[in-house]
């Protein structure tokens, strides 16, 4: 578990962090980017932006914190961003 979230299957991993498939206590689907610690510090200046945008054809931004030394962003899931 991660917060009130749990891992359920990677999605994407690049050297900025990886991007997981989670989900809350009621099963909905989320994608999870876990900010890796080498980025933290453009992560935090670029948060609040993140979190003001409010635009039909961007993933919303859902909830944020830090888990441990890791920071992670909890945005819609858009399933079909994703390739398996």
């Amino acid at each position: 578990m991660i917060g009130k979230y749990k891992k359920k299957k990677l999605l994407s991993e690049a050297e900025t962090g990886a991007v997981w498939l989670v989900t809350d206590e009621t099963d909905k689907e989320y994608a999870a980017k876990f900010v890796n610690p080498k980025y933290e510090d453009k992560f935090i200046k670029q948060l609040p932006i993140l979190k003001s945008i409010n635009n039909s054809r961007l993933v919303k931004y859902v909830d944020g914190f830090k888990d441990k030394d890791t920071y992670v962003v909890i945005m819609k899931y858009c399933p079909s961003m994703y390739f398996d």
